[in-house]
């Protein structure tokens, strides 16, 4: 197995910079401009070292969201070129304008990537030239008409001064013909996407004028490009040229270009890939074409040609000539009888360091003795991991090597997956506007965050994982693979432990994909299930923050169509677990609940579906919570509620769960003074019997499927001398939980200074027998676990369903999903829920 990265914590100097970012004030004046924009202003006397300069500006780019981003306001902070520095400006993506590029152009910078700054015009390029003296690389990828009306009469460009390469005059250049880009050091220049003969036909700016002035050019990329063929003759003029791309390049007469081609005699790198077909581009003569320039390209060690039928077909009888040198030391080639059959025609005698044969014709990738040291295609894992590293810019390649990473997945043949997890996404977060992307790209996270490997995955990578899912789920609010895709992934993590970091974030996009959904699909499903796991094993200020989000008013909105489709299933089941979790000891969930009519549809779903064990629970264990607050009790006092609480007492439904649900709820409502009981019927006296019956009807050795991360509400009532039966339920509580679970339990009694409490009652002549027999039985317990060196196999095997069973406790409580359970989808709660709700989540994965 190939080694992952050791699972390390971020630097101090990481921290530090994310601070800083997040907390911009810390070094910086905000001002508000006449547009109501933020401007950061550097403190006076601050100096920033040029390496913190550039990392702080790369965190700022890579976590802000883009779309509502002040990038104007950012890029002030280094307007003052005394206290920063930049070297790498990257801004692709951003809401830049021309002013804020403005403000750095005294910066000496050496990489800028204005790619898809769609606030950019032709206004920006002087301060692009006032770059060109440090300016080493430039990528202006999908921003043609930044270039609109260079070439106009009444253009910024028509009275600068000529200069050649070196910045010299030149003469006899007439005044049209003046550079563009004046950036004489130029080494890289990546203009993805122009159209500009498409655009601009009268013929006032063609390609080459933007980049024919870059002499020293060593990199160009023209991806994508609408290239003429009389552009082509212009590459002679980048004589240092090593790298030229046109890949998805349409070359409609390539007869006429590979003279050209041919005369760069420097190149090193040629790609003329294609990948925005279904099929590959077929040209006439490919194996002719292919040797022609293979042939004039001496120095050529990289070419791509996926996409086409250059590779030609496989002959058996071509065998590779083998180059031997002569007494004078040159090269000669000789047909060596030894030498290995080359299956790609027209290369005989060479062997590349890369060739790219990704859909090509006739199945190229899939032939022997292919002559490159690496080869980008589909045949096998080796070549689709290269292909997702090396197109990483080509979106409709990366989607293809994609899917077919996918099945690989699939037939469980994937082993370099810590590789394959970096290239996913890195491609994923370099095409974010890309749908298919996104959703290709999260098929695959699902396995390898499900695979064997999965505990190896590092906390950074698994953070990365999960904000770029985020990411495309919000990008992509409306599309069901995406999330399906994306919660189904999420579902596997540490939930709520390995989200804390984006806890709100996540929890407000998924209520606000549950208040979208219109049918209770696969990823409705699986959402409410996240938006629960996210509401157990967190403390009140999380669960006041799900709260406030909405998460009451959409469970209970969920809860209403239900009840109007006449339909109990899954999903109905986990709104009301999910509010049973939220309002898990925070008072300002359950009022909410009670402000927007929730005990209505408590009735309501009572009444209509009175047979369901597990709705039955969940609804009582929310009782319970509301109960528990006193402020609210004498709202639950009122004569329907009081006497379906009794009615409860008698149900054995869900074993003793819901009775012993109900019989909480009255012991909180008979805990306060007598007076404050406004019902008449049922009576407080009757209500207390008919609670006492049902308490000597339960097993007290019962297994429970429930999880008390505090005992507080109990112990409380166990201060209640003045009425015994609310004693009675809080003491048979704590006896029947530290029996079956002895090792939790009996420590969080002590922890919580229960066994004060119970000694009191022991000691005190008010409460009645059973009670304080059930006290002395629970001491007993505590006593006999201190004494204990090693824990009973019996309660682990017990401890075990209750963690790993549905408690909350452990593996399913944290919301993880194992290997054999990820075919269902959990609800689990605070004080125990659990169900499941049958789904294979393979099957559910989809591209």
């Amino acid at each position: 197995m190939e080694s992952w990265p050791r699972n390390m914590p971020a630097s101090l100097e990481d921290l530090c910079v994310q601070y800083c970012v997040e907390h911009l004030e810390t070094f910086t004046h905000h001002t508000t401009t006449t547009d109501h924009t933020t401007k950061c202003t550097l403190f006076p006397g601050v100096s920033l070292p040029k390496t913190i300069c550039d990392k702080i500006f790369d965190f700022y780019m890579e976590h802000v969201d883009h779309v509502h981003c002040n990038a104007d306001g950012f890029l002030n902070i280094f307007s003052n070129t005394r206290g920063t520095q930049l070297s790498r400006v990257t801004l692709a993506n951003s809401n830049v304008t021309d002013c804020g590029l403005g403000l750095v152009k005294d910066q000496p910078i050496a990489e800028l990537d204005l790619s898809c700054c769609t606030r950019l015009s032709s206004d920006c390029i002087p301060f692009i030239n006032a770059m060109g003296k440090t300016l080493r690389s430039l990528r202006l990828e999908s921003i043609t008409y930044m270039f609109e009306g260079v070439r106009d009469g009444d253009s910024i460009f028509a009275t600068q001064s000529e200069a050649d390469s070196d910045g010299e005059p030149s003469a006899n250049v007439e005044k049209n013909d003046d550079p563009i880009l004046k950036c004489p050091h130029l080494r890289k220049l990546c203009m993805r996407d122009f159209q500009l003969e498409e655009n601009w036909h009268d013929g006032t700016l063609q390609l080459h004028d933007i980049f024919r002035w870059c002499k020293l050019l060593t990199h160009l990329d023209l991806t994508q490009c609408n290239v003429a063929t009389e552009t082509f003759p212009h590459f002679q003029c980048l004589q240092h040229l090593m790298s030229l791309s046109l890949a998805d390049v349409y070359i409609h007469d390539l007869d006429a270009v590979i003279d050209s081609l041919c005369q760069l005699k420097q190149l090193k790198h040629l790609d003329v890939s294609q990948g925005q077909c279904e099929t590959p581009v077929m040209y006439p003569r490919p194996e002719q074409y292919l040797q022609q320039l293979v042939a004039g390209l001496p120095r050529l060690t990289s070419l791509d040609i996926s996409g086409t039928n250059l590779a030609g077909f496989e002959k058996a009888e071509i065998q590779s000539f083998r180059p031997s040198r002569n007494q004078h030391g040159e090269d000669t080639q000789h047909m060596d009888s030894s030498a290995v059959t080359c299956s790609i025609p027209g290369l005989e005698g060479r062997t590349l360091e890369f060739l790219g044969l990704f859909g090509c014709a006739h199945d190229a990738c899939y032939r022997k003795n292919i002559p490159a040291k690496r080869v980008s295609g589909e045949s096998d894992e080796e070549q689709v991991l290269l292909s997702l590293q090396v197109y990483q810019d080509r979106c409709g390649l990366l989607i293809k090597a994609l899917n077919s990473l996918f099945h690989l997945f699939r037939n469980f043949a994937v082993n370099r997956q810590c590789a394959v997890l970096e290239a996913i996404l890195a491609g994923m977060k370099r095409h974010l506007w890309d749908k298919q992307v996104q959703i290709v790209g999260s098929a695959s996270l699902f396995y390898i965050a499900k695979g064997e490997q999965k505990d190896y995955i590092t906390q950074k990578q698994r953070r990365k994982i999960i904000s770029l899912l985020l990411r495309a789920m919000e990008t992509y609010p409306t599309e069901q693979t995406m999330l399906r895709n994306g919660c189904l992934t999420l579902s596997i993590f540490n939930i709520p432990h390995d989200v804390m970091y984006c806890y709100e974030k996540l929890v407000n996009f998924l209520l606000r994909m549950l208040e979208r959904a219109q049918r209770d699909d696969y990823s409705h499903r699986i959402g409410i299930f996240l938006l629960n796991c996210l509401a157990c094993q967190v403390d009140g200020r999380e669960k006041e923050i799900v709260g406030s989000l909405g998460a009451i008013e959409t469970m209970l909105s969920i809860i209403r169509r239900k009840l109007l489709a006449d339909v109990c299933d899954d999903v109905m089941e986990v709104a009301w677990s999910t509010m049973w979790n939220v309002t898990d000891e925070t008072a300002a969930n359950c009022e909410r609940f009670m402000d927007k009519d929730g005990m209505g549809l408590f009735l309501s779903c009572l009444e209509k579906f009175k047979d369901h064990a597990e709705l039955l629970r969940n609804m009582m264990g929310l009782m319970g919570n509301i109960a528990e607050v006193k402020e609210l009790r004498p709202r639950l006092m009122v004569t329907e509620y009081v006497q379906v609480f009794s009615d409860l007492l008698d149900s054995t439904s869900d074993g003793i769960e819901v009775s012993y649900n109900a019989a909480g709820v009255l012991a909180h409502l008979a805990s306060d003074q007598e007076e404050t009981w406004l019902v008449r019927q049922p009576s407080r006296q009757e209500v207390l019997q008919r609670m006492v019956g049902a308490i000597n009807r339960w097993d007290i050795r019962a297994r429970r499927n429930i999880n008390y991360r505090s005992f507080q509400p109990i112990l409380r009532l166990l201060t209640i001398f003045a009425t015994p039966e609310v004693q009675h339920w809080a003491v048979w509580a704590l006896c029947n939980l530290c029996g079956f679970c002895p090792d939790k339990y009996c420590s969080l009694l002590e922890k919580e200074c229960g066994i004060g409490l119970l000694e009191s009652i022991q000691a005190d002549t008010r409460p009645y027998k059973a009670i304080q027999s059930l006290a002395q039985r629970v001491l007993k317990q505590v006593q006999a676990r201190s004494s204990w060196e090693d824990q009973d196999q019996e309660d682990q095997v017990l401890a075990g369903a209750v963690g790993g069973g549905g408690s909350g406790e452990g593996g399913q409580g944290d919301g993880q999903l194992g290997e054999e359970e990820d075919k269902h989808i959990v609800k689990d709660n605070d004080d125990g829920d659990m169900g499941f709700a049958d789904s294979d989540s393979d099957e559910d994965i989809r591209l």
